[in-house]
């Protein structure tokens, strides 16, 4: 299965390079023969990626540490369920999967407008062939999952604590669609420049590719800091960390592409700065992956050297020429043409989401613009021993240490630490926070002691106790602490729900629309 799944990807390298070339050459040459090949081989490529993410995904749960790739991201004690997200976890298996999702969006936008927009198609499969061609040829080359060890271990490194999060494990692929989402916007993008026209239909793709982007990248990033919030690597809970940090870049501007294709029929005059925001928003999505997954970054918050960095920093700056030039000198041919969009359902539909997007934004607002008010203190404390402590609203709060508990589980060790809560007299219940010790099947620690947060959350307050060291002494058990009161935070996922679930409103298919489409030209 490995020797076919590694065939497979360096299939799909040659059909994305077949179908680039192919592609780019039927938009030229207006063949449709060679444009027709052009979408049987991007189709082809998502077949051959998708076996090759199959074969891998076969090794990892069958503890196949043979693969260079499997012994560095997971162990003989890893849960199969994060032996499974261990796909996407590390490097070379981030690349596979991102190469994909690429060639199954691709498949499928390809396949749904092809007949619709002749002209601009064959241009739009070749970007998106070249973008994954790019992909495939840093797996193959810089970062092959497929590669094998001289001596095969017997046990595997284990994955980093900070992936073995349910929030984490969804955040990455989230991410990565989001990411890979901005592409597909980009592609008819560069269609467009290189076309020379702007139809209905390339709206209507690009509309909807940029809502999927949304989606998952606002979706990504609040599970990111959900989970950076109950794993924190330091006492800052509010703390983001890079991956977090670097894609709010892109997100900021697909949310900028919403705000004109949605306002186009009140500021007709910025309709063509469409093009510019698709073109930023995935070259910003590639300078995320530079500066943090694909190009400088060994974990989730640690960043260093990495040998496929120099392979997405010459992309980076080869694509943003291009598309600095294409911009430069085409954008100024597209002009939009008089025409009107009538009221239908989709529209209704699409106000409701807008409302629910912008109501989403402004509870994420609130819940931040109460941080200034997080209340912090430290403690120490022995079993049996008091500490009290006043939250941003006056109540008082003791915390009684019902000492420490320590269990082994199959993969780490576990201290859990128990705290007797009262809020003014009256109690609360118990807030029992972690740290963890993972190791190998031999016993061996693996990585540094990871923290697993205790919280108690109201509407109006979370109660947040973090573990700094647990140690035994004199017979006691003596826990030193950090205990804040975070106001507001629950609103924040709150706020995030709502967002992501207004741009799903936004995306739902719809039937057809009654009126007509605003069309657009060159000049």
């Amino acid at each position: 299965m490995i020797l076919i799944a590694e065939l497979s990807l360096w299939a799909s390298l040659f059909l994305a390079a077949w179908s680039a070339a192919i592609s780019y050459a039927g938009g030229a040459l207006r063949l449709a023969e060679f444009v027709e090949s052009g979408a049987r081989a991007l189709y082809a490529t998502f077949v051959m990626a998708a076996l090759a993410s199959v074969g891998l995904w076969t090794a990892l749960l069958a503890r196949d540490f043979s693969l260079e790739y499997v012994a560095a991201n997971i162990g003989q004690n890893t849960p199969r369920h994060y032996a499974f997200t261990a796909l996407w976890s590390g490097q070379s298996g981030s690349m596979l999967f991102c190469a994909t999702i690429l060639s199954l969006c691709g498949t499928v936008v390809v396949a749904a407008s092809g007949r619709r927009s002749r002209e601009l198609v064959p241009w739009a499969t070749g970007t998106l062939s070249a973008i994954l061609l790019f992909l495939l040829a840093t797996t193959c080359f810089a970062a092959n999952p497929f590669a094998r060890s001289e001596v095969t271990p017997l046990d595997g490194r284990g994955m980093n604590p900070l992936l073995q999060n349910p929030a984490m494990a969804l955040h990455q692929p989230m991410l990565y669609i989001g990411y890979v989402a901005t592409a597909v916007s980009f592609a008819f993008a560069i269609a467009a420049l290189l076309g020379r026209r702007l139809d209905a239909n390339w709206f209507d793709v690009a509309r909807r590719w940029t809502v999927v982007s949304w989606v998952f990248l606002t979706g990504a990033i609040v599970l990111g800091m959900r989970s950076g919030y109950l794993k924190p690597t330091s006492g800052a809970g509010w703390a983001l960390n890079a991956v977090e940090d670097w894609s709010v870049f892109p997100w900021l501007t697909v949310t900028a592409s919403l705000h004109s294709i949605f306002a186009r029929t009140r500021l007709p005059d910025r309709r063509k700065w469409n093009v510019v925001f698709f073109a930023a928003s995935f070259l910003l999505a590639v300078l995320a992956v530079v500066v943090t997954r694909g190009g400088a970054m060994t974990d989730e918050t640690t960043l260093a050297p990495s040998p496929i960095g120099t392979w997405f920093s010459s992309f980076f700056f080869l694509t943003t020429g291009m598309t600095v030039y294409l911009i430069g000198t085409r954008l100024r041919d597209l002009q939009a043409t008089a025409g009107a969009e009538a009221e239908s359902t989709a529209q209704n539909r699409r106000r409701v989401g807008e409302y629910v997007v912008h109501a989403g934004f402004v509870i994420s607002l609130v819940a931040i613009a109460a941080v200034p008010f997080r209340r912090e203190y430290d403690a120490r404390l022995k079993t049996g021993e008091s500490y009290q402590a006043t939250d941003p609203y006056g109540h008082v709060w003791r915390f009684v240490s019902q000492g420490v508990s320590q269990f082994d589980r199959p993969d780490h060790v576990v201290a859990i630490l128990a705290l007797d809560t009262y809020r003014d007299g009256k109690r609360v219940g118990l807030i029992t926070s972690e740290r963890r010790t993972y190791r190998d099947i031999q016993g061996n620690q693996l990585f540094p002691p990871s923290v697993e947060v205790g919280v108690h959350s109201s509407a109006g307050l979370d109660t947040y106790v973090t573990p700094a060291d647990i140690r035994r002494e004199e017979g006691s058990d003596i826990a030193r602490l950090q205990v804040a009161f975070n106001p507001l935070v629950v609103w924040l996922w709150v706020g995030g729900l709502v967002m992501t679930a207004g741009g799903l409103i936004v995306l739902w298919p719809h039937g057809a629309r009654r009126g007509t489409h605003t069309e657009y030209a060159v000049a």
